[in-house]
């Protein structure tokens, strides 16, 4: 239904992007670099495309769960949750 919200549970892997925010180390740095372009897209498509309104958008409710990259295993991937 058109009508029914999902919603799933994000593990206890996932952390508050304030922690990635705070880190101010370079490989801090380059994680928030990497961080930037998908959370801006995913915000913009939000709201632009879903029509959909965040009404708490704060740095405590956008999670952030590191992937091991399956090609490169020096690289660590990463998704960006909503809360």
């Amino acid at each position: 239904s058109e009508r029914v919200l999902v919603e799933e549970y994000a593990g206890d892997d996932a952390l508050p992007i304030s922690r990635y925010l705070a880190d101010d180390s370079p490989e801090g740095l380059e994680v928030r670099k990497r961080l930037a372009g998908p959370l801006l897209r995913a915000f913009l498509k939000m709201v632009f495309v879903d029509n959909f309104i965040h009404a708490d958008l704060h740095p405590g409710n956008v999670l952030v769960r590191a992937i091991p990259n399956r090609t490169n295993s020096q690289r660590v991937d990463h998704t960006i949750i909503f809360l």
